[in-house]
């Protein structure tokens, strides 16, 4: 331990040596991806797409457009894509930290990116594509120790999430995927380095990274151990420090000018993290990089020319007033930008009940509406499916297996045989004989307490299913009370047709491109791929933002504060309480 401390030590002071180059190079590639490289990925793939005839891409449509001939090269293009940012961001830091470690003079940050592209070769070809796979799969864990710009956001989506929870075997074969990942992303985790400091053929990489690892395996899961428990003791400590002091300051103010000085102090905060952030990360690859320079019997020797010419950043970065008023000018634009946020963020967002109070009784049940009602929702979000003798059921699955153990789907059995399922018992004991109810016995038992989401499954047995929801819907005059949702997109433009005064929602898990071109009133996206921009211009439209399925404090709170009119959960009562707190804290602090 003393010794691996020494090197963590040793590694501080070069970084604290040179960190003005890491975080110069960091800038300029985040500004060069940011402001050059995307805007250009985005408008190719814009380009290809209207060349295709697709105004924008969502759920079905994307597997048919990935098929074209257009598809198929925005996929080719996005790799190739990936690998260039990958190589520009990780493998430069590789690069510099290499410089660093071995105290040569500083290279100008264009040579860096030349080189650092120029290793893309070794990816080209059929033997290039395990390597490749690798690389892309590597990127969640690279995402543990250093941010990459355009894979940040990269995560499995909630709705996948839930469902791999909601079973044993899914979340066993996830943990075997986790392990099989875990065991490659040790045994190649020096592919990187040995293809950004060596230059071996690509045969080499894989096989020479898994030598090296098997050479000094111990060492190395030694090294690892330490350097995780280091890490996360400094990170704790930072954290712990930073909110003490923000809390101290922020007991010192006023209440009346509490929104304004919490709006700086988060600023503060975030700005802070994100220098951190860039500290923490070049930190990590000096970690690796000298750990496989101690092991690496190779000798290495790259010689770039050094640099002659001072950038702009250079200048700037030896100017410290100038320094000074740009960080001041930052913290005042993001505090007057998160004050604007605070003060207009909707607090009147509307709950839906996730197919009742799942949380407290059986989903798509009358007593899980009931919960909801109880519970205080707007809204109670449920599926509709068609019987064999064209009937409308609540259902979520294809089947009634999950929810009542009998293996048959809705058009296969009558209402009458479906109304001698239970449906509650799968729940617990206290809801045993639970009845699958029928879309009109919901809205006679919901309607004037609650407000309907009625989400469509079509299949290719629901001939009339469509009708039936729009004639039900006219029939128990619930037009002002209910809205109609779907993956299903002809059968939201169906029922459009049928009653245009119908509000209906296009349920979204994936979405590219314009979405203003959807005739619907409101998208309802999963909370993955919902940002400001698509709030920002659904609004602009004239079109709602429902999001889904919320179950987290941190997912509920980024969900307000992201503008939605409509957050949908499992959760209704901690979302009413966040929301019920949030309200009489902007009250308290305005004065009211």
């Amino acid at each position: 331990m003393k010794e691996i401390l020494k090197e963590y030590l040793k590694c501080i002071n070069i970084l604290r040596n040179n960190y003005i180059r890491f975080i110069k190079y960091q800038l300029t590639t985040k500004i060069l991806i940011s402001i050059i490289l995307l805007p250009v990925f985005y408008w190719i793939v814009n380009f290809l797409m209207q060349s295709k005839g697709y105004g924008y891409l969502t759920n079905g449509l994307i597997k048919n457009f990935l098929f074209s001939y257009q598809g198929i090269f925005i996929i080719l293009f996005a790799v190739a894509f990936g690998l260039v940012i990958i190589l520009i961001e990780y493998g430069g830091l590789i690069l510099i930290s290499y410089q660093s470690i071995s105290e040569k003079k500083e290279t100008s940050y264009l040579n860096v990116l030349k080189y650092s592209i120029s290793k893309i070769k070794y990816l080209i070809g059929i033997d290039g594509f395990l390597l490749t796979f690798y690389l892309l799969l590597m990127v969640p864990l690279l995402n543990q120790f250093f941010d990459i710009s355009i894979f940040n956001s990269i995560k499995i989506p909630g709705f996948i999430m839930d469902d791999i929870n909601s079973k044993l075997i899914n979340q066993i074969y996830l943990g075997l995927v986790l392990i099989i990942f875990l065991i490659l992303s040790i045994r190649w985790i020096f592919v990187m380095h040995i293809i950004v400091l060596e230059n071996e053929s690509i045969k080499h990489p894989l096989k020479k990274s898994g030598k090296l690892l098997k050479n000094n395996f111990k060492e190395f899961i030694k090294f690892l151990f330490f350097i995780t428990i280091f890490n996360i003791v400094i990170s704790l400590i930072i954290v712990l420090l930073v909110f003490f002091i923000s809390f101290i300051i922020l007991q010192l103010i006023p209440t009346e000018y509490m929104d304004m000085a919490s709006a700086i102090v988060t600023s503060v905060i975030s700005m802070f993290f994100t220098i951190i952030a860039f500290i923490y990360s070049p930190l990590n690859v000096i970690l690796l990089t000298k750990f496989y320079l101690n092991i690496n019997n190779n000798s290495i020797n790259i010689n770039l020319t050094n640099k002659c010419k001072i950038s702009i950043i250079d200048k700037i970065f030896k100017r410290k007033k100038l320094l000074i008023l740009i960080f001041t000018i930052v913290i005042v634009a993001f505090s007057f930008i998160s004050y604007e946020m605070i003060d207009n963020v909707k607090y009147n967002v509307k709950i839906t009940a996730h197919r009742g109070s799942t949380f407290e009784a059986p989903e798509n049940t009358i007593s899980a509406i009931k919960k909801a009602i109880e519970n205080g929702a707007d809204f109670v979000e449920f599926d509709v499916r068609e019987t064999k003798d064209h009937k409308v059921i609540l259902l979520h699955d294809g089947t009634f297996k999950r929810t009542t153990g009998l293996d048959k789907a809705p058009y296969e059995l009558t209402l009458k045989e479906i109304q001698k399922l239970d449906a509650g018992s799968f729940f617990s004991r206290e809801y045993a004989g639970e009845k699958i109810p029928t879309l009109e016995e919901v809205i006679d038992y919901a309607k004037g307490k609650i407000k309907l989401n009625i989400e469509i499954k079509t299949d290719p047995n629901s001939v009339n299913l469509v009708k039936e929801v729009a004639k039900i819907i006219e029939d128990k005059k619930m037009i002002n009370s209910c809205v109609v949702t779907s993956l299903d997109y002809d059968a939201l433009l169906e029922i459009k047709e049928i009653n245009p005064k119908i509000k209906t929602g296009y349920i979204i898990f994936v979405a590219i491109g314009d979405l203003s071109k959807l005739n619907v009133d409101f998208y309802s996206i999963e909370e993955s791929y919902v940002t400001d921009t698509i709030v920002e211009n659904a609004h602009k439209s004239g079109r709602g933002v429902y999001i889904w399925t919320i179950n987290s404090e941190e997912s509920m709170n980024n969900a307000i504060k992201l503008g939605v009119d409509n957050i949908i959960t499992d959760n209704v009562k901690e979302l009413k309480s966040i929301l019920k707190l949030n309200k009489s804290l902007i009250k308290s602090s305005s004065g009211k």
